[in-house]
């Protein structure tokens, strides 16, 4: 340590007074050379990454260097390539690594990630033990993994003074130094100095000025803030027992007459609560289930009854339409379609259609009824289930109706007037006292606004879903759930996490996979055909290329093309794998799409396409694997679940199926079923894809690298939250092996602090919230009008102006003409929906999401205002001449 102090000294000394010294450390481990080193840096100059592979450590050396302000803490496993778990190529000066580098399996392709950390002239400093331990083999070589390098062995993993200078040459080092010169001490630093490439743009070692940004470019922040204990990165759903609302309270909240909307269920408890409400004096307008839409019959003096086909979006138009004809305006919604008798209460793909039908596509055409008709005024709309949630955990459970939960989740956070709510129950023989006792406690929840979103009754208990923390450390009993040679079947196997994980299986047990995705892959017979005819960066080139990996690490691959949700597709997948592999010991199905819009625009098609893999094919494989008895089934579900986005509808009704139908496998036959809420895999896969858009939709475009990071501050916030939560390949790797060792049914996996998110007001998922956030200030950024086929028009009356106004303030443009079009000049649906929102807000107007799709320029809207206006004007000269003339025949 004396020698790397020397060099150390040396590096600092000669170091420049206003350059920023970038310093990363390789398994700082217990931190023995940290610690000599770091009283040598200057601490105004010096960012000193500390970076370890497991939390335990990064913990410990945050307590024992506290002191030392310009330390980050980061995980960093330098046998994975280091871009993919979140470091810029060439961006630090100085690399050390003090005894850790023999530990890899592979030499070479641990000087390749060492050498892309480095920027040019960047010095690395290793710290090795060069001959050979007589015991090495029976002690520590114990511990380590099988090595690929012919020229080491678990006996000898160490490389030689000479050993060292001929690889470091190899890999793009052009001076190599070794210290002491002579042999005895059998340990040696090796000093390295990356070559300076003709075609690489990275600013050289030691050039840096102190104001550049962190080593990591603006991101680097974001991924500081993750939780460096990995074992904290989990969470489960919890049910909190809670009061039921008091009845004289519901009766105080409810006390002026209401329209109560209400989809009437078979099984009767509707039925019981609209006797409530006809003893309250309400109008109540009941909708059933028919063949086509019908109604207008009176059933009883307060009580308007219709029947409407719940497939048919334009029922619902219709129904609407009548309302508002007879000048009924609903303020609260009672959805009981999703309560169903013990008989009806079935599962499978049987019951898949009926139960969507009556559940997701109905909330989802009748918000956009609401939306087409422009009722914008505030409306609650409680959905009622029952045996959708696993509160006990011993109910038998309809995990059809699951996708309901998403629509609850996300309509709020386009529609900031509609409050939703999901009410589970469990249903007793009519006529007895449990069910009396119940419909007192749905009628007192439903009469007044409660704060919870996901509510359940069991018994006589009130019980509201939370989240809490659970802790998983590294689990070698995970290993015990896979075979050596195991059989596992990978849908969606050729996506990133299903690489990811087939990787880990095949390095682990040497599996046989099978990995199954829609589209065409090429014959392992046309693989070098494929390579030698296409560019290295190509996308399947790189599958290829990984797949290979996995053949060289004892894997065997079955590849099949085929929809997970077509039953016959995966019926000849199943019997392939068979008739090659035999017994399937392990399902991964980690298929889906992401699909988001806004639900004013959601086609059912669209909607379709993002339930399929996940609703239709968990059941497709569930029927196709009855028969065989899995040792595990994961499903990849995803924190939008939980914790959606706006536009996000389709997408988070989706993965909700899939938590609850592990509960419901889980209780039916024992099998270790378990839904993983993930967060973003970061890298690739649908989660960074909605990442990009989002940030296209928010952060100015420009070529420049010099952007403010205050004057981005909304999508700076988000690439932030979006950063921490995700998971680096490497980090999706043990993270999985850690839940295969629980027992647990579900498991949501946040890398920061969950529940704070949760609880955070400003978190940016709602229309709202970033409309907040996006508030018009003196130091917003914006950039340039981009090249458009129409000229540029300003405005010519005030209408215009303030329209532009708005544009301006969510597209970040400087200039834009009244004649632009909205999508040419970046929106998307969810910006629409801010403007549409600012625009009622601003000119008092019903405008609908709708009208951007259909007048995308503000000229057309500011001229359908001025007919919103000139129609309001007409009503109230018409209404107050009707008045003056009633006023003067009384005089």
């Amino acid at each position: 340590n004396s020698i790397l102090r020397v060099i150390v000294k040396q590096v600092t000394g000669s170091l420049p007074q206003l350059t920023n010294l970038r310093v990363l450390e390789v398994g700082g481990g217990q931190g023995l050379a940290t610690r000599e080193l770091l009283p040598l840096l200057p601490s105004k100059q010096t960012n000193y990454t500390f970076t370890d592979v497991g939390g335990y450590f990064l913990n410990s050396g945050k307590k024992k260097f506290s002191g030392y302000p310009f330390i980050d803490y980061r995980f960093l496993d330098i046998e994975q390539p280091p871009s993919e778990q979140g470091y810029e190529s060439h961006s630090f000066d100085v690399v050390i690594a003090a005894n850790v580098l023999h530990v890899t399996k592979n030499m070479d392709a641990t000087l390749h990630h060492v050498r892309s950390l480095l920027a040019p002239n960047g010095l690395l400093l290793i710290l090795e033990i060069t001959e050979a331990a007589l015991d090495f083999d029976i002690t520590w070589g114990l511990l380590m993994n099988p090595l690929e390098d012919e020229e080491r062995s678990l006996g000898n993993p160490f490389l030689s003074k000479q050993q060292w200078r001929e690889v470091l040459l190899r890999h793009g080092f052009v001076e190599v130094a070794a210290f002491p010169e002579g042999e005895s001490l059998g340990q040696h630093i090796l000093v390295g100095q990356a070559s300076m490439p003709d075609t690489l743009s990275a600013p050289a070692a030691f050039t840096v000025p102190l104001d550049y940004k962190d080593t990591a470019g603006p991101n680097s922040q974001a991924l500081l803030d993750k939780n460096p204990d990995m074992a904290e990165w989990f969470y489960v759903p919890s049910w909190k027992r809670s009061t039921t609302p008091l009845p004289f309270a519901a009766k105080e909240q409810a006390s002026q007459p209401e329209c109560w909307l209400v989809f009437v269920d078979e099984w009767g408890l509707g039925a019981q609560i609209l006797k409530r409400l006809e003893l309250e004096g309400h109008d109540v307008v009941t909708v059933r289930i028919g063949d086509q839409f019908s109604g207008n019959n009176k059933l009883a003096q307060s009580q308007l009854a219709y029947t409407i086909n719940p497939q048919q979006r334009d029922d619902y138009d219709a129904l609407f339409k009548e309302l508002l004809a007879l000048g009924l305006r609903p303020t609260r919604v009672l959805h009981f379609w999703n309560v169903t008798s013990h008989e009806k209460t079935e599962s499978g793909l049987a019951a898949i259609d009926q139960a969507q039908a009556k559940g997701f596509y109905s909330l989802l055409f009748l918000v956009q009824a609401l939306s087409t008709q422009n009722l914008v005024d505030e409306l609650q709309v409680t959905v009622i289930s029952n045996n959708l949630q696993s509160v006990t955990g011993e109910e038998l459970l309809s995990p059809e109706k699951a996708t309901l939960l998403g629509a609850v989740r996300v309509i709020p956070l386009e529609y900031p007037n509609i409050r939703c709510r999901s009410i589970d129950v469990l249903l007793s023989e009519g006529g007895s006292w449990q069910v009396e006792n119940l419909v007192e406690n749905l009628f007192a929840e439903f009469s007044v606004n409660t704060p919870e979103p996901i509510i359940a009754y069991r018994g006589m208990h009130r019980w509201t879903l939370t989240i809490e923390q659970v802790r998983l450390d590294e689990a070698f009993e995970g290993i015990s759930r896979l075979r050596e040679g195991g059989v596992y079947l990978i849908t969606g196997g050729l996506g990133t996490i299903g690489l990811a994980l087939a990787s880990y299986l095949a390095q682990t047990v040497q599996a046989k996979l099978v990995l199954t995705g829609r589209s065409a892959f090429p014959a392992k017979d046309e693989w070098e055909t494929w390579l030698n005819s296409h560019e290295e960066d190509d996308e399947v080139s790189d599958k290829i290329g990984r797949l290979k990996k996995l053949e060289k690490l004892g894997a065997e691959i079955l590849i099949a093309q085929a929809d997970v949700a077509d039953l016959e597709a995966m019926q000849q997948v199943i019997a392939r794998t068979q008739e090659r592999f035999g017994q399937i010991n392990g399902v991964i199905h980690a298929a889906g799409i992401l699909g988001d819009g806004v639900i004013g625009r959601k086609a059912r098609k669209d909607a379709e396409s993002v339930l399929l893999p996940k609703v239709r094919g968990t059941l497709v494989l569930d029927e196709v694997l009855k028969t065989f008895e899995l040792d595990f089934w994961i499903l990849c579900s995803s924190r939008a679940s939980v914790t959606p986005l706006a536009g996000q509808m389709s997408y988070s009704s989706a993965n909700n199926f899939l938590d609850v139908f592990a509960h419901h496998e889980t209780v039916r036959d024992g099998t270790f079923t378990i839904s993983i809420n993930w967060g973003s895999w970061l890298g690739s896969g649908m989660a960074v894809e909605a990442a990009k858009k989002l940030a296209q939709t928010q952060l100015p475009q420009t070529d420049s690298d010099d952007w403010d990071k205050d004057s981005a501050a909304p999508i700076s916030k988000f690439k932030v939250d979006f950063l921490k939560d995700g998971v680096f390949i490497s980090e999706g790797i043990e993270v999985f092996k850690r839940i295969l060792g629980s027992n647990l049914s579900q498991v949501i996996v946040s890398a920061s602090d969950l529940i704070a998110q949760i609880n955070d007001e400003s978190i940016y998922r709602t229309l709202s919230n970033i409309e907040a956030v996006e508030e018009p200030s003196s130091g917003l950024s914006t950039h340039p009008r981009p090249d458009l086929n129409n000229a540029y028009v300003a405005p010519r009356n005030e209408i215009e102006k303030m329209l532009i106004d708005i544009w301006q303030e969510v597209l970040g443009i400087g200039q834009i003409g009244i004649y632009d079009n909205f999508f040419e000049l970046g929106g998307d649906s969810l910006l629409a929906t801010q403007v549409i929102s600012r625009a009622n807000k601003t000119f008092h107007a019903e405008l609908s999401v709708n009208s951007m799709f259909e007048i995308p320029t503000v000229a057309d809207i500011s001229e359908q205002i001025k007919n919103i206006r000139l129609t309001t004007q007409k009503q109230q000269d018409f209404t107050d001449a009707t008045l003056g003339k009633r006023d003067e025949g009384v005089l």
